[in-house]
């Protein structure tokens, strides 16, 4: 029963829905106009020339008890409206050409050329001339003006005082001797002012202005003709300022020493340095005169040398001190040799060509033709090699004619040591090819006033082919040339020869030398101070030209001090017992400064910190010291922040042996 009622439902329900849809819309159409009604239950219209879907509800069968008759809906098409589209008019616009105007007619103008008419020159009037003036005008008197008085002064010496002197004395050669015996020189500041040739036995007075420098002035007499124990007398020298009375010389009558009426040979006398100095009462002892004379030959010919030092305002200073020898009883012994010949090439008179060698102000040889020498000869003679500075000159002697000895192959040497001290002594520079030249002031390590540098065969055939300097240019010159050693050179000198002969051990005198040595200028000495270290005072020039031979940098110089101020400066003990007193003990080994010589290398440090033996420095060099290095400043001690200039030896990782080092500001 409930499935009847069921399909009952079910049939009415799909017989309204058909009812609904037949009623669904409606169009109206008249004519070209159509208006269509949409559905609404359809939810909108169809759209024009799509095909008509139609939705066919499914069969449903009914029941078997329940089957209705159901008739086929009748679906009419809706109708389809096509709209009628107008095309819109367009308006294609008439488009008119422009009129074309026509170019105008230009007609070419015609020129005017205007008629210039040239100027007239009238030439100017002249000015009525202007008669003489009847008088001559005087110049008007010029003002006359009142110097105001002189500023009062603040100081003891305003101006420097001249440096003007005259320079007198007298000479004669020795009663009843050969004039060839009584040559003499003189000489101011090494150069010869003054060549002694006499032509008879009486006195004679010379006179001439010499001009004095800042610092050490020298005055020397040498004799320097035949050595035969009969020379040159000297009596009466005297130096005397420009503008003054007072005679600067020392002892320039030789009344000291007082020799009793008699004669003396003695070295060193009052005033006077030299080797062999003979004083004696002229009528006595030579026959001439009335007071006590200086024969220039005792037992040789020899030389005196009397100093002089001034201030820049050339006031003179009376420190004259001497130092005493570092190395007392420890002496040298150098070879020096060189070959020398007289002058044959346009020259007829060998007497004009003699000279003078000297070592340390010591008249070694005089040099002279004697007859039998006229070619080349070769010279030898043993030196004692100090400490600090050696001099070496040639000394033209004789006719001042421009024809003079000639020198070549000049040597320093020792058994123990073949190296040539000597700078340039072949004479090769300056090279001048076959003929000479004259050189003011000197040549390669010589001084002298006027140098002459030649070929050899322009003098004497004799001479294999090189060049020679003749000791006679246009007068009489002196050749000198200065050999420095090193007190710290000068130990290890003496260590060579200790070694050479089999003698290792060095006694504790020259221990404490060379440990505390220091580089000496111009005679200076280090003064040992309880063997910490040594200590050196000299002017700044002279330090200056120290600081250039020890480190050999010719550029270099000490900042802000005048030539004239004294400078001390300090060798520090490396590696003694002192030096491990202030730094500490180190176990690094001591090294030998004479093994690492070649390949050195320079630089600036600046101290960080000393350990031992060993200077740390800012840019990671580690600076090793040892008995043998070389190592000074203006310091008590090297202090932490120092800059130092060193030189030595690369060891490798930054490690460098150090031969020399200084923090004195240069």
């Amino acid at each position: 029963m409930k499935k009847i009622l069921i399909a009952l439902v079910l049939v009415a329900l799909f017989t309204h829905t058909l009812s609904q849809d037949s009623a669904g819309g409606s169009s109206t159409c008249q004519g070209a106009a159509c208006t269509c009604q949409g559905c609404p239950n359809n939810g909108g219209s169809v759209p024009v020339n799509s095909p008509i879907v139609v939705s066919t509800s499914a069969t449903i069968a009914p029941p078997a008890c329940a089957t209705p008759t159901v008739k086929p809906p009748v679906i009419t098409p809706p109708s389809v409206c096509i709209p009628t589209i107008d095309a819109p008019c367009i308006e294609v616009p008439t488009l008119t050409a422009p009129c074309v105007v026509a170019p105008p007619t230009v007609d070419a103008p015609t020129p005017v050329i205007p008629v210039v008419t040239p100027p007239r020159y009238t030439p100017p009037t002249l000015p009525p001339q202007v008669p003489p003036p009847t008088y001559i005008p005087v110049a008007p008197r010029p003002p006359v003006i009142t110097l105001p008085n002189a500023p009062s002064s603040f100081c003891d010496n305003d101006e420097a005082q001249s440096n003007k002197f005259t320079l007198s004395f007298k000479y004669a050669c020795r009663p009843n001797v050969a004039l060839d015996s009584c040559l003499g020189e003189v000489v101011w500041n090494n150069v010869i002012i003054l060549s002694i040739v006499p032509t008879d036995n009486v006195f004679h007075t010379y006179s001439v202005v010499v001009s004095a420098g800042v610092g050490k002035n020298t005055l020397q007499f040498a004799g320097a003709g035949t050595s035969d124990s009969y020379g040159l007398l000297i009596d009466d020298v005297s130096l005397v300022r420009l503008g003054t009375t007072q005679n600067i010389v020392v002892n320039g009558g030789f009344e000291s020493p007082n020799t009793s009426g008699a004669w003396t040979i003695k070295s060193d006398i009052l005033g006077w340095a030299g080797i062999g100095i003979e004083v004696g009462f002229g009528p006595n002892a030579y026959g001439i005169g009335s007071s006590q004379l200086c024969e220039l030959d005792g037992n040789r010919n020899y030389e005196i040398t009397q100093t002089f030092l001034f201030d820049n305002q050339f006031n003179l200073l009376n420190n004259r001190a001497t130092c005493s020898d570092p190395f007392p009883e420890r002496d040298l012994t150098y070879t020096l040799t060189f070959d020398w010949a007289i002058r044959t090439v346009g020259i007829s008179n060998p007497a004009s060509s003699k000279a003078n060698v000297l070592w340390n102000n010591f008249v070694l040889d005089s040099l002279q033709y004697n007859g039998a020498n006229g070619g080349v000869n070769h010279a030898s003679y043993s030196v004692i090699l100090q400490s600090g500075e050696n001099t070496l000159q040639f000394d033209g002697t004789s006719l001042d004619d421009s024809y003079g000895v000639t020198i070549d192959n000049v040597r320093l040497f020792s058994a123990y040591n073949s190296n040539n001290l000597i700078v340039n002594g072949d004479f090769s520079s300056p090279a001048v090819g076959s003929g000479f030249s004259i050189i003011p002031g000197g040549i390669t390590g010589w001084s002298a006033a006027r140098a002459e540098v030649g070929y050899s065969g322009r003098y004497n055939t004799n001479w294999p082919a090189g060049q020679v300097i003749e000791l006679d240019s246009d007068s009489n010159q002196r050749y000198t040339q200065t050999i420095t050693i090193s007190e710290l050179q000068y130990g290890q000198l003496l260590l060579q020869v200790q070694q050479s002969v089999g003698n290792l051990q060095v006694n504790s005198a020259v221990n404490t030398a060379v440990h505390n040595a220091q580089n000496s200028i111009n005679s200076q000495r280090v003064q040992i101070n309880n063997a910490v270290r040594g200590q050196l005072s000299m002017l700044g020039d002279k330090f200056t030209q120290y600081i250039r031979n020890v480190y050999q940098c010719v550029d270099e110089e000490i900042k802000e001090v005048a030539q004239n101020q004294l400078v001390t400066i300090s060798q520090y003990s490396c590696g003694s017992s002192e030096w491990i007193k202030y730094f500490g003990p180190s176990g690094d080994l001591d090294f030998d400064c004479d093994a690492c010589f070649d390949d050195l290398t320079t630089g600036w440090c600046t101290i960080i910190s000393i350990n031992g033996k060993v200077v740390n420095c800012h840019d990671g060099h580690q600076l090793q010291i040892s008995p043998c290095s070389h190592f000074e400043g203006d310091k008590p001690v090297p202090a932490y922040g120092d800059r130092i200039f060193w030189k030595g030896k690369h060891g490798g990782s930054g490690r460098v042996y150090v031969t020399v080092a200084t923090s004195c500001d240069c």
